[in-house]
């Protein structure tokens, strides 16, 4: 569980405005190939808001640390 804070959004479309930084991982994490936006309060609670595709996957071994620089997760209402 992460929070994420959004830029006021422009023609339906907000990106983050804070890089967002997970916790260093203590074993693999396998291939990061999808993200989604929730509404809960803690991991694995809450309403799915917005999914999709990362565009580059990302392996995460133990020790690494999965991270998404501001500006770099966009969200899209059509």
């Amino acid at each position: 569980f992460r929070r994420v804070l959004f830029r006021s959004a422009s023609s339906g479309t907000s990106t983050s405005n804070a890089t967002v930084t997970f916790d260093t991982a203590t074993a693999s994490w396998g291939s990061i190939t999808h993200v989604a936006v929730m509404d809960g309060g803690t991991a694995g609670s809450g309403n799915v808001l917005f999914y999709g595709a990362v565009t580059t996957a990302k392996t995460i071994d133990s020790g690494d640390t999965f991270q998404v620089s501001s500006g770099n997760l966009t969200v899209s209402l059509a």
